[in-house]
């Protein structure tokens, strides 16, 4: 959303609490020592948790983080539709006592509450969980550390689990010993289900074509699903349990899919689907990663805890920083969701940081971005756009300006290197880094400074035996990091060129339009005179006359470049940065973006399309080689 945006120089960045939320249940518990808790144990130690204060920093600026859409509250009457998020006119901060007085909810009550997944505006109007709601349990166990013990092999010693097939052996003496499974005669992950409402069972299909169909799934099983090109997908749980890239689908609620999409659905006890018969392709696969990957899930649990209960120590209060790696379509952006998700349903707001300039899963390719996640991803519209914390790059490859892409990526993690300092709460929590598929040449040593300038101390490369190797040989000198080799999910579409392009196209036009064409965004005319745009990179460094003989000028890649307004610009998108003076655009983050739709040389007017009406924030735009045509 469009913010007024304090200088540049100012602790400016501070994520703001979310104002609304919803309450999912826990999905799992897990146990180190192995064994199943009762439902009244769980009830009891839910009623032991003290209330506490949240110290999430607030902007004085409601919505500020940009990169995201505004409202008509800021930018001056919009017809778009936005979420109730206007709990605090002035987005300042809530005060401990705030935070500390909204007491904790039962089970029974949560468990009445959350009758069903709720639609996206029925999201809104549910009071925000506080940090009062997070179990307080302190994972048991030795703190000691097994840097080198992979996931899948990798010298990992087996435990006396080894009869119960596990998929994983990895860093045993952070679960006692224990690995995590879902073997009946092992070690125990329960899933606490609390939606309420009908009893489950068949019910009738949606009237009207296309026919409808049930899946099975046995346990540990999903279900692959590619939907048609030309439709849409509806579907539901009759039955079971299931989850969505680590969100649980609510029993009954009829849920859409967008044509394209391509996601699977997984039950760890079995589960029966209702859906149309109108797919691209779909079938149910038995051999999945899923066990491995809730075993980091539980390894990250237990760090995130330690951390929580070290908060007077610097170092030990730093919860786990996991960078996902592995090349093209090895499914890293499906695992950083699951991840996330998982910490979000037991109560954590893990940061969620996209360096993927190709696709982008926060907001537009382009750029990288992050954000605080703090209820479980939905499955269909992806990571919410209210608040997310964006820079412009302007490329889908970092190999256009490497040196642009190395800047702006030290330049998020300051920033989010301040809001860990100011406050226990997000630093305990951790982050969840996603990457470039690009892992030769350039893109290695992209990756390099990004593990080291987030200081990231776990590091899950997936699919790649040659990268996971070369990583460990570099990193073998920092004790503190873990590199943890997992397998690739078989259900990972191979995407080519042209569909990558036709997903950024599409990334946009949902940017502007939403996922169901439900936004209106606004046409809005400018005259040159008011906005002044620029390009980052090029012209040189230094004149000829002043470098040694022989030497020749070369391109500056951190130096603006004043753009001229012509016809050139037409169907460009351009990033609207917070930044109120020249010098500040290379360290600002952006509010927004808008796409040119026509260029009047004679009149000197250019006409663009904005997520909202009303002034822009700021009259500096930066201009990159994004581009959209609107089918």
């Amino acid at each position: 959303m469009w913010a007024n945006q304090p200088r540049a120089d100012v602790d400016r960045n501070v994520f703001m609490e979310h104002l609304y939320s919803f309450a999912l249940p826990t999905h799992m518990i897990i146990n180190g020592t192995g064994q199943d808790r009762t439902e009244q144990d769980r009830i009891e130690q839910d009623r032991t948790v003290v209330a506490g204060s949240s110290s999430y920093r607030s902007s004085d600026i409601a919505g500020e983080g940009g990169g995201g859409r505004w409202t008509s509250d800021v930018a001056g009457g919009s017809s778009r539709k936005s979420p109730d998020i206007a709990g605090e006119e002035g987005g300042g901060r809530r005060t401990s006592p705030e935070v500390a007085a909204a007491s904790r909810r039962t089970s029974p009550e949560r468990e009445a509450e959350a009758a069903g997944r709720r639609t996206s505006p029925e999201v809104a109007a549910v009071g925000r969980r506080t940090s009062s709601e997070r179990e307080a349990k302190v994972a048991g166990g030795s703190s000691h550390r097994s840097p080198d013990i992979a996931v899948e092999g990798g010298g990992g010693r087996r435990s006396e689990h080894e009869h119960c097939y596990c998929a994983v052996y990895l860093w045993l003496d952070e679960l006692n010993g224990n690995c995590i499974s879902i073997q009946k005669h092992c070690c125990s992950i329960r899933s606490i289900m609390a939606y309420g409402g009908p009893p489950l069972g068949p019910a009738a299909a949606a009237g009207g074509s296309p026919a409808m169909k049930q899946v099975k799934l046995e346990k540990e099983s999903e279900l692959r699903i590619e939907v048609s090109v030309n439709a849409s997908l509806r579907l539901r749980l009759l039955n079971g349990t299931a989850e969505i890239f680590g969100t649980e689908m609510p029993p009954e609620n009829w849920l859409i899919f967008p044509p394209k999409m391509k996601f699977a659905i997984f039950t760890w006890y079995g589960a029966t689907i209702e859906m149309q018969d109108n797919t691209e392709t779909d079938y149910v696969a038995d051999e999945t990663p899923m066990v491995s990957y809730v075993n980091v899930h539980a390894v990250l649990e237990g760090r995130r805890n330690r951390a929580k209960a070290s908060s007077s120590d610097t170092d030990a209060s730093q919860g786990p920083r996991v960078i996902v790696v592995g090349p093209t379509d090895s499914g890293k952006s499906t695992l950083s969701r699951m991840l996330l998700s998982w910490a979000a349903k037991q109560g954590w707001k893990p940061t969620f940081v996209d360096l993927d300039i190709g696709q982008g899963s926060i907001t537009l390719p382009g750029c990288i971005a992050a954000s605080p996640i703090d209820m479980p991803i939905d499955p269909v519209e992806g990571i919410p756009l209210e608040m997310p914390l964006v820079y412009f790059y302007g490329h889908n490859t970092p190999t256009v300006n490497a040196d642009l892409y190395r800047v702006l990526v030290k330049e998020l993690a300051l920033i989010l290197e301040r809001q860990f300092a100011g406050n226990a709460e997000s630093r305990a929590a951790g982050m969840v880094i996603n990457t470039m598929g690009f892992i030769d040449g350039l893109g290695y040593d992209l990756l390099l400074h990004a593990i080291d300038t987030f200081q990231a101390t776990v590091v899950l490369v997936l699919g790649q035996e040659k990268l996971c190797s070369m990583l460990r040989d570099v990193l073998k000198r920092k004790p503190n990091v873990d590199v943890v080799k997992l397998q690739r999910s078989g259900g990972v579409v191979s995407r080519n060129s042209k569909f990558r392009a036709s997903a950024r196209s599409q990334r946009i036009r949902e940017y502007f339009y939403g996922l169901s064409n439900d936004l209106s965004p606004h046409s809005s005319i400018a005259n040159f005179s008011d906005l002044v745009i620029y390009k980052i990179g090029g012209g040189p460094q230094a004149p000829a006359s002043a470098l040694p003989i022989g030497a020749q000028p070369v391109a500056d890649p951190m130096r603006l470049v004043p753009v001229n307004i012509n016809r050139d610009l037409l169907n460009l998108v351009l990033a609207v940065s917070f930044a109120k003076e020249q010098d500040q655009i290379l360290s600002s983050n952006v509010a927004g973006f808008i796409w040119i739709t026509d260029i009047d040389i004679p009149r000197k007017k250019i006409t663009y399309l904005a997520p909202s009406g009303g002034e822009l924030p700021s009259k500096f735009l930066l201009m990159g080689s994004l581009t959209w045509i609107e089918t």
